[in-house]
């Protein structure tokens, strides 16, 4: 007979906690992207593409490594 799953199993918030970390890092990539094209007044904007990518970078090698931890 199957195990019913426990109701009360916190493996939902670590996983809330690991979008909210994506989310931020990429956010403040982008925002500090923004941030030094507008004060460089760049025509291109290098900087947010630059830091949005590096941070999407970082993001994904912290959830990763967080999930092969267990």
């Amino acid at each position: 007979m199957p195990k019913e799953p426990r109701r009360n199993d916190p493996s939902w918030l670590r996983y809330a906690g690991l979008t909210t970390e994506l989310l931020v890092t990429i956010g403040l990539g982008v925002g500090v992207g923004l941030w030094i094209d507008r004060k460089a007044r760049l025509s291109v904007p290098v900087f947010t593409i630059v830091l949005s990518l590096g941070a999407l970078i970082v993001a994904l090698w912290r959830v990763i490594k967080s999930t092969r931890d267990g």
